[in-house]
């Protein structure tokens, strides 16, 4: 389970000492719809802007990529399939007509580039197989 809230860009020091309260409230307030439950989190991961900064270097950690208008969204906008041999994009960068990005659309690039990649891998063994 994923719980997101939009959160400004602050300093290192500012979310090392607020990263906890803020994600404490964020799972209080889950509670009002699903009570009980953070007596069920066993692992607890916090993201901040300054996290997704230091993975991405997205401007000011922005957790989406892309600015969420239609040309930015629409299919094939950055196709994950490129005219270099071998070469398949995934990320919340390339763009697969289903939204806008973020983790799931970076888990459906990820499964929808490793079917690329496992097609083009199926196919040379098929074909090589028939010779």
């Amino acid at each position: 389970m994923s719980i997101f809230s939009a959160a400004s860009f602050c300093d290192k020091k500012f979310w090392n000492e607020n990263k906890n309260k803020f994600a404490d409230k964020l799972i209080n307030k889950a509670e009002e719809i699903l009570p009980g439950l953070s007596k069920h989190i066993e692992v607890k991961e916090i993201a901040t802007p300054q996290t997704f900064h230091r993975y991405t270097s997205n401007l000011n950690g922005s957790l989406y990529g892309w600015a969420c208008t239609v040309d930015q969204i629409g299919e094939d906008v950055f196709p994950q399939e490129t005219g270099i041999k071998n070469l398949v994009l995934a990320g919340h960068w390339c763009t697969n007509g289903v939204g806008q990005g973020g983790i799931s659309e970076v888990i459906f690039s990820g499964k929808k580039a490793s079917r690329l990649i496992l097609r083009s891998f199926t196919n040379k063994l098929f074909f090589a197989k028939e010779n």
